[in-house]
């Protein structure tokens, strides 16, 4: 079924007064009997949007970097003066170590402290140029406007900053990771020293430092999980914001806002590919370029949300449909795939292909969904 084989006046208003304005674009809608059983996905539009809609709402962004805030400090073993025995001063060394390794960690925290520091501010900071761009397009801001091009350079090179700081992350990781070693090995060596001869102030001295020691241990056990799990959220904030970017990008060229990255709701290509669309499918959206100033870009964002937020790894096929005879069609295909990419679909989940179809009476793009 094709979306135009309705009759005109069975359509819904919003696709009429879409399909006369001089650029169409058709998101269909779908009844379920217009659907084969076997259709892996076809997501049922509750409403088409119409050229020139803005979508509400920006999925909760901006959001600032969540980082932790927990300190780690490692425990003071409760050590009474040394004896002065042969066995006592086998515990000397290991005193020396696990003095060290505290002081080890001590610094490391003082450091994450910092890094965590420098990293929201210069996030906020980012935040703090990229919003208003969000704004400036609800507003109503006109396509390519230079103050809101300005701001989205600008905005690239403070979240560039922000993702400088990865080496100086990377450092401290493996610094820390050096210090689970040490810490290792000083539990080991307290565990295993003899104090076979000395005193009972002696053993007491030993067990101290054993119990320390496996709190050092743990202490830097669970700093090294913090920094994995705060380098984790810096690395998905960054991602996030480029993909975020880059639909802003969009929505600069367009001089429309469209909201969130899809980014966030893809979950890949499947692990099976999905058989390709075949000419009399049902498409998606339908967009006929009949002049240079189309504006699909809010129609298909709207879909192609839809679509992702019914199955997240859905693979959009973009067609690129001619009458026989005619060529052409393969360059406003690669244009409306760009789009999807920019608005966060990964490239894995979207192909390009052609069809001449002998019921086309004019050229078009359809995109579809398996």
């Amino acid at each position: 079924m094709r979306s135009e084989s309705l009759p005109f006046a069975q359509w819904p208003a919003a696709v009429r007064r879409c399909a006369r304005a001089p650029a169409l674009v058709v998101a269909t809608l779908l009844l379920a009997a217009c659907v084969p059983a076997a259709t892996p996905l076809w997501p049922t539009l509750t409403g088409e949007p119409v050229a020139g809609e803005t979508i509400a709402g920006a999925g909760g962004w901006p959001a600032p970097l969540a980082l932790g805030n927990q300190r780690f400090q490692p425990p003071a073993p409760a050590l009474g003066p040394p004896s002065g025995s042969a066995a006592g001063n086998r515990l000397r060394p290991i005193e020396a170590d696990l003095a060290a390794l505290n002081r080890a960690i001590v610094g490391a925290d003082r450091r994450l402290q910092q890094l965590r520091g420098e990293a929201r501010a210069r996030a906020d900071a980012y935040l703090a140029v990229a919003g208003p761009i969000e704004r400036g397009l609800r507003a109503g801001a006109a396509p390519n406007d230079p103050a809101l091009e300005q701001r989205l350079r600008q905005a690239g090179f403070v979240l560039g900053r922000l993702a400088a700081l990865a080496p100086q992350w990377d450092a401290l990781v493996g610094r820390v990771t050096r210090e689970r070693a040490t810490a290792s090995s000083v539990v080991a060596t307290a565990a295993a020293v003899d104090t076979t001869g000395g005193t009972g102030a002696d053993e007491r001295r030993r067990l101290s430092l054993a119990r320390a020691a496996r709190g050092s241990a743990a202490t830097a056990n669970a700093l090294a999980a913090t920094l994995v799990e705060d380098r984790r959220a810096v690395d998905e904030f960054l991602a996030a914001e480029r993909a975020m970017l880059e639909i802003l990008a969009l929505g600069v060229a367009e001089g429309e806002a469209f909201g969130s990255s899809l980014a966030g709701l893809a979950a890949g290509a499947p692990a099976t590919a999905p058989p390709p669309p075949r000419p009399g499918d049902p498409p998606l959206v339908t967009i006929r370029f009949r002049d240079e100033s189309v504006r699909y870009h809010q129609p298909l964002y709207r879909a192609a949300r839809l679509a992702l937020e019914r199955r997240a790894d859905v693979v959009f096929t973009v067609v690129a449909v001619t009458p026989p005879g005619l060529e052409g069609g393969a360059a406003q295909a690669d244009a409306v795939a760009r789009s999807l990419a920019e608005m966060g679909v990964p490239a894995g989940q979207t192909a390009v292909i052609g069809w001449a179809d002998p019921a086309a009476t004019e050229a078009e793009i359809q995109v579809h969904v398996r």
